[in-house]
């Protein structure tokens, strides 16, 4: 299927992949707002903070996303026979929170951001934000959220953040909406792999980190410079 994006003629003012959508789901650090965590240095800091506690040979996960490398260095204490385990995991979680916390600020989010979300509510379709962030660091960026968005599930309100697909499958029980009536938008494969698992439509943003290469690979269904696109594709 190819959904590359292009200009529509008159004669078709919403582009086919929005003709059913009821939802979307939005990523938040990124997509929504700037990315401003240093993700290798905190990696580096779970690291240290292991290897302080007796961890020998770590064998971080593929690929080392945070809240997997912690739950897998907690795993591999366990497997050492330490005493430190849940004291392992509870000052990783409390570093990552801190750096969050640190990274967090108004001025982060994407000026367009409160315009795209409520021109999109306007049209009648669900939002949702999905993010594997703390709810705490995010209303530090974006307080009034809830003013654009019926749902907001950040990493403590469901057991397991996406990647995993339950993330996705209760922000639509939630929104009383089908995976094929629905998008997901982000901008790392993360959010793509997890859209094409849940079985929604996927967007690709370019305006995190990753290049468009990336979201080729990871199976995008489309790709936009960033959120404000997304408007050019619904019809006015």
């Amino acid at each position: 299927m190819d959904l590359t994006f292009k200009w529509l003629d008159e004669r078709q003012p919403m582009h086919p992949l929005f003709i059913q959508i009821e939802a979307i789901l939005f990523d938040f650090d990124g997509t929504l707002a700037r990315l401003e965590i240093d993700f290798k240095a905190l990696r580096r800091e779970i690291l240290n903070l292991a290897a302080s506690i007796g961890l020998k040979n770590p064998l971080p996960p593929d690929p080392p996303y945070l809240l997997e490398l912690a739950s897998a260095l907690k795993d591999q204490l366990s497997t050492q026979g330490s005493f430190f385990v849940d004291d392992f995991y509870t000052q990783a979680m409390i570093l990552i929170e801190r750096r969050e916390w640190e990274a967090a600020s108004p001025e982060n989010l994407f000026p367009a951001t409160r315009m795209v979300l409520q021109r999109l509510k306007n049209r009648g379709l669900k939002i949702a934000i999905l993010t594997r962030n703390s709810g705490k660091s995010v209303y530090r960026v974006f307080p009034d959220l809830e003013q654009y968005v019926e749902v907001f599930l950040p990493r403590e309100k469901v057991n397991r953040p996406k990647p995993d697909i339950d993330h996705l499958r209760r922000a639509m029980e939630l929104l009383i909406v089908t995976p094929e009536k629905t998008v997901m938008v982000g901008d790392h494969p993360i959010d793509i792999l997890s859209g094409k698992k849940a079985g929604t439509v996927t967007i690709g943003v370019l305006s995190g980190r990753v290049q468009e290469a990336e979201m080729r690979s990871a199976g995008a269904d489309l790709i936009l410079p960033d959120i404000r696109s997304i408007l050019e594709l619904i019809a006015e």
